[in-house]
């Protein structure tokens, strides 16, 4: 925490230091946590029907696979199309093109306007045949296939009983789309479309597209590692995490772990076989382990009822880039009126609108200018509403304020998701968290796992992407850290293994493309 100006402390008293402590989780509480959310995954994946959801998946990637994909990845802000070349190992396990087993080809990033996610899902999609029939165009290698295999990354809600199928739920993030669409249909209907009337005619004949594969963003990010990372000895890819404006992870678990309704579908699987879930963890299971510990504030309680559906996603509202924004802006605002003393309406006009003080602010402005002199000068010289006015001028007592607000708020989201990331690994058994903490020190604890006889080297590798956790300063190797601590401090059962954090640059498109891949037989 940083030092405490006394122009914050009142007769001796660091009154933000008091509210903030909350937010600040040493490594036990840490590791009590994640026992606690490893039996509440237990429990969802056993009773839930919308979370910890099985999808199609029963053949992972093995880094061996080949071909020529288009891809697709339909985030919430962002179209990315491109062709994604697999290129598999050769027979002694080397991988090609500069050490990589893939290439990324002709890809174009769209944003997707606010116009279009209010139009009707055919208008939509047509504007993604667009898109497609741009890319495809713009391809000026070998002559294409006939028949395209298409593999899609969808950032949303869906419910899929194939690999090549999937139905939307309502989207949300400002979309319209409130019916259940099948969405390869309007993919492909919105390409041929476009084909047919959208654009003149190239100099070659557009290939067919088929649907190969379809999948949520966590499961692609998840499958991009384990084809990118499977020649790497000792080596596990155990989930993947999306982080940044929302929060999700995806992992794989045994069927008997799972609600036999869950697999259904999936036909006659042993049960000791593996299937790739999507967890969908930021709903229900978390509210109670937190609210235990005394980890939700009444900032939390109160960003909670503003919204539409309150109390629907807490662990998201404490972790994601969304909500951490708002959660300092409400604590600072308190802090200024309630003990500062100034008038409310006299605060910068970004402080008195709800998330008008962003997440993407914070990283930008706050984080990256440490001296709260110079934040002041940076933030009186803002042209974005929170510059000089005739009733507030920022000092450096009121910018460490919020420096001290915004490094409490995310070094709690870093500890959430050091916990869900080892209760995770944990519930599917990669981890043992049940030993309780002992007074043997860290130190020593990791000395003797490293000299075991029997100490397993493995590492289990977290994919990950998100704004939040690969644009903001020092926030991934802060759970890095926290995972550590807790790993050597508190789990002495999980032997020499250590979790580890790594980014799949292009997971959308290179995970899509690795699971189209394991069915995709021309």
């Amino acid at each position: 925490m940083s030092p405490v100006s006394a122009d914050e402390s009142h007769d001796g008293q660091d009154v933000l230091g008091e509210w903030l402590k909350t937010f600040y989780l040493d490594s036990a509480k840490t590791h009590a946590l994640a026992q606690a959310f490893s039996a509440s995954y237990t429990y969802l994946a056993l009773h839930s029907f919308d979370q910890f959801l099985a999808t199609p998946i029963v053949t992972l990637p093995n880094g061996k696979e080949k071909g020529l994909f288009l891809a697709i990845d339909f985030g919430g802000t962002n179209l990315r199309v491109g062709f994604i070349r697999l290129l598999g190992a050769n027979e002694k396990g080397k991988i090609g093109f500069e050490g990589l087993n893939f290439e990324k080809l002709q890809e174009k990033r769209m944003p997707i306007g606010d116009h279009l996610k209010v139009e009707k899902a055919e208008d939509l999609f047509a504007w993604v045949g667009d898109c497609l029939v741009e890319v495809v165009d713009s391809w000026d290698e070998c002559e294409l296939p006939q028949e395209l295999p298409l593999a899609i990354t969808f950032s949303f809600p869906m419910i899929q009983k194939s690999l090549a199928e999937a139905i939307l739920m309502p989207m949300g993030k400002g979309f319209q789309i409130t019916s259940d669409p099948d969405l390869g249909k309007l993919v492909l209907s919105g390409y041929e479309r476009s084909t047919a009337w959208g654009r003149a005619q190239p100099r070659k004949i557009r290939p067919a597209l088929t649907i190969a594969a379809i999948s949520n963003d966590a499961v692609a990010t998840m499958m991009s590692l384990l084809y990118t990372t499977v020649s790497e000895p000792h080596t596990k890819v155990a989930a993947g995490l999306i982080l940044g404006t929302g929060c999700n992870a995806a992992t794989a678990m045994q069927i008997r772990s799972l609600h036999p309704q869950k697999v259904a579908p999936l036909g006659n699987v042993h049960a000791e076989a593996s299937v790739v879930v999507n967890t969908e963890w930021t709903i229900r299971g978390t509210a109670a382990p937190m609210q235990a510990l005394g980890l939700v504030t009444r900032w939390d309680e109160a960003l909670s009822r503003a919204l539409p559906t309150p109390g629907f996603q807490p662990f998201e509202y404490m972790t994601a880039g969304h909500y951490l924004g708002e959660v300092v802006r409400l604590i600072a605002c308190e802090y200024y009126t309630s003990s500062l003393g100034h008038k409310h309406i006299d605060l910068p006009a970004p402080l008195l609108q709800s998330y008008a003080l962003t997440t993407e602010f914070l990283s930008r402005v706050v984080t990256v200018n440490e001296d709260p002199i110079y934040l002041a000068e940076v933030l009186n010289g803002s042209q974005d509403g929170f510059g000089r006015t005739d009733d507030w001028e920022w000092t450096a007592k009121l910018t460490h304020v919020l420096q001290r607000c915004e490094q409490a708020v995310l070094a709690r989201s870093a500890a959430l998701i050091a916990a869900a990331n080892l209760g995770l690994l944990s519930c599917i058994g990669d981890l043992d968290l049940a030993i309780p903490p002992t007074i043997v020190s860290s130190t020593k604890q990791a000395a003797q796992r490293s000299t075991a006889p029997d100490a397993d080297p493995m590492q289990l590798i977290i994919a990950y992407i998100g704004g939040l956790i690969t644009q903001y300063k020092h926030y991934k190797e802060d759970v890095q850290k926290r995972m550590d601590e807790v790993m050597a401090g508190h789990a002495p059962a999980c032997g020499n293994r250590r979790i580890v954090l790594r980014e799949a640059p292009d997971g959308g498109l290179i995970g899509a493309a690795a699971l189209a891949s394991t069915i995709w037989h021309p």
